[in-house]
């Protein structure tokens, strides 16, 4: 019987990366969660900070597989550092996850973390998922939406194929089990639907109107600064919601369900269960 070596999961704690845990440990995967801090749970966890390459080769060591998720701020030369050491520590792939249309971002490192990846010794997947269900249920767009009976956007009334991060989690957690997948491949909900639409299925559910409010980029930066958005993030926030009002984010694929063996829930079903996530902090 062959023993599989573990997958390590970057930014475990995160609101992706714990769904990607929960989903592999549900298919009695080895896993272990890479993390600043400690976790509790069903598998082992290893300090790794991405900004501190002292942690870095004892946390990759003896691992297989390697899920790579990034904060929007970290610099892609520190994937790049991180990348080496995890070769030289015996990880043999490495998979990505990054966003659909990431070459029209240049304030966001997806791409040239893709880059890095796919140039790096070793077997390599990226995958990109369309925007998240869950972007409407955290600040800023949850505070607008709770608060202002206002879904904001900078797109116009965009037509996206909106998926939620448990169809993400299920599909990276597929694809993480399957060495011979290689490449790149998108995921994306079942059908791409306007904003308006969800705003309007959104209201429903919290039993209130909730309007579509159509902003320019500047009008755009202007609120998230009212609303305290730290400096910094304003314009890596700015550019990800433009991005929704482009061709690229309303395509659609059938990879969630090569991946799982099931279509991702629709987004008139996932608005139909709109809960605003908890405060953090």
């Amino acid at each position: 019987m062959t023993i599989r070596r573990p997958i390590g999961v970057t930014s475990a704690s995160g609101r992706t990366g714990s769904e990607v845990v929960s989903a592999l440990l549900e298919r009695c995967a080895p896993v272990v969660a890479l993390t600043r801090h400690p976790i509790s749970g069903s598998c082992e966890w290893r300090r790794f900070d991405w900004n501190d390459p002292a942690t870095h080769h004892d946390a990759l060591a003896g691992l297989a597989t390697l899920y790579v998720s990034t904060p929007a701020r970290v610099d892609p030369a520190e994937v790049e550092a991180v990348l080496s050491t995890a070769r030289s520590a015996g990880v043999e792939r490495v998979v990505h996850l990054s966003a659909v249309g990431a070459e029209e971002m240049e304030r966001l490192p997806h791409a040239r973390i893709e880059r890095a990846i796919e140039a790096s010794a070793g077997a390599s997947l990226v995958v990109r998922a369309n925007w998240f269900f869950e972007n409407f249920t955290h600040p800023p767009l949850s505070t607008w939406i709770e608060r202002d009976g206002a879904l904001v956007s900078c797109a116009g009334d965009a037509a996206v194929s909106i998926i939620g991060s448990h169809d993400v989690a299920r599909a990276l957690a597929a694809a993480l089990l399957d060495d011979d997948r290689v490449g790149r491949l998108e995921l994306t909900g079942p059908r791409a639907e306007r904003l308006s639409d969800v705003a309007a299925w959104i209201g429903r559910t919290i039993h209130r109107r909730v309007r579509l409010v159509t902003l320019d980029p500047e009008q755009f930066v202007g609120k998230l600064i009212a609303d305290g958005v730290p400096a910094p993030v304003v314009p890596i926030l700015t550019q990800m919601f433009a991005q929704v009002g482009s061709a690229s984010s309303a395509r659609v694929t059938d990879a969630v369900e090569q991946l799982t063996g099931f279509p991702p829930a629709a987004v008139e079903y996932l608005c139909g269960t709109y809960t605003t996530a908890p405060a953090t902090g």
